[in-house]
């Protein structure tokens, strides 16, 4: 292993609105796979920065396993999929995948695109707003209520749970069970009065494929507590942090504005750049030596996406952000079988958000007041208020 310098104090704060990617060559500075000696608050052994050995790791489930056991999240049994290894991992991915295939997808983007209007609609005359509490927040949620065919009226009770399960119940366990609990109980409920005909999600999920194999209320269940804890907050995040960042840097936020058409090769290089979840952790199945190490059986290596997205082996200029990059080789939904199952819907919503956002209120910028900071590992932030013309386009 290389040598360790010293890395940048957990406590430190940086500024949201700016790009955290060169802020992550500390860890690759440090070697490809370093002992975590308390530079991230998690019980992870090792950490993997660089590229290729994220890559590996995320690669060969067989050396490095996802399932847990037991998840400290509240869900009652492991998190479909993510939590299942080879070869049971493959019947939920050959179940699921066609749930969110683009193509599948494409048929809500008129219905989100109208929702996402009805949000603007309620600022736009004000000339501010916190984009969070007003938008990013509410706007994932709604949209898995949308394509699981839930009532929307139900959207300030989800709210709740997701708050309770991520954020309240990291301190008090009591509070993340009950949560738990509660929302097991209510799709519970749901599920079992569910019109199998509807065109919704879940309606599709209750369906046997092709081979007749169908997934169990419980296995529903699971993969429902799973789109909670992994859907939302992260486009949540990745929404304030773009737009924070494109907020401060008119420049950037113009080459969108004067071409729309630009905004899905744009959202790559946002994703690269936000990283919204950054991390993911692997426990190794047996000895393996990687990085310049040996990570011994049992161990767990803390995989720095984050880290990995800033190496140049994948983007030449890494720590610069470029939202015309055409080849852009970045880890932030991870790699290989357990890539996020909901990459594309993420995609659909952020993409549409930009679109739609920028359309209508191109000049915007970060209130004077504003204090945007960031604590490393801590992947989300707690306010965004903007300033614009009333009415937005002029």
């Amino acid at each position: 292993m290389q040598g360790s310098p010293q890395l940048t104090p957990l406590g430190e704060r940086f500024d949201l609105s700016e790009n955290a990617l060169p802020y992550y060559r500390h860890f690759r500075e440090a070697g490809s796979v370093i002992p975590n000696d308390g530079w991230i608050p998690t019980p992870a052994d090792w950490i993997a920065t660089d590229l290729e050995t994220v890559q590996t790791i995320f690669r060969r489930p067989d050396l490095f396993s996802s399932a847990a056991g037991s998840s400290p999240s509240g869900n009652i049994r492991p998190m479909i999929p993510l939590e299942v290894d080879p070869p049971d991992h493959h019947r939920y991915r050959r179940l699921l995948d066609p749930f969110f295939s683009p193509t599948k997808l494409r048929d809500l983007e008129p219905v989100l695109r109208r929702q996402i209007n009805t949000y603007i609609d309620g600022f736009i005359d004000d000339g501010e707003v916190d984009l969070l509490e007003a938008f990013f927040i509410p706007y994932p949620t709604q949209v898995f209520l949308t394509l699981y065919g839930l009532p929307l009226e139900d959207l300030p009770t989800f709210l709740r749970w997701k708050d309770d399960i991520l954020h309240h119940g990291l301190l008090d366990p009591a509070v993340l069970k009950a949560a738990s609990d509660e929302l097991y109980a209510y799709m519970t409920r749901f599920v079992e009065t569910c019109d199998v005909s509807g065109s919704n999600l879940m309606s599709s999920l209750l369906q046997p494929d092709e081979n007749g194999d169908r997934l169990s209320l419980e296995e529903i269940l699971d993969i429902t507590y799973v789109f909670i804890l992994a859907g939302l907050h992260t486009v949540t995040t990745m929404l304030a942090l773009s737009f924070a960042y494109l907020g401060r840097h008119p420049e950037q936020r113009r080459l969108i504005v004067e071409d729309l058409s630009i905004i899905p090769v744009a959202v790559e290089e946002l994703l690269r750049m936000t990283t919204p979840a950054p991390a993911l952790s692997r426990v190794a199945t047996e000895d393996v030596e990687i990085g310049g190490v040996t990570i011994a059986k049992g161990q767990s290596v803390y995989c720095h996406i984050g880290a990995a997205n800033a190496d140049t082996t994948g983007c030449p200029n890494a720590e610069e952000l470029d939202l015309l990059r055409a080849d852009n080789r970045h880890a932030t939904f991870g790699l290989g079988v357990h890539r996020c199952l909901g990459s594309h819907l993420a995609r659909i919503e952020i993409r549409l958000v930009l679109d739609e956002f920028l359309r209508r209120i191109p000049d915007y910028e970060i209130a004077p007041d504003a204090d945007l900071v960031r604590v490393p590992f801590y992947e989300g932030m707690d306010r965004l208020p903007i300033i614009f013309p009333p009415g937005g386009r002029r």
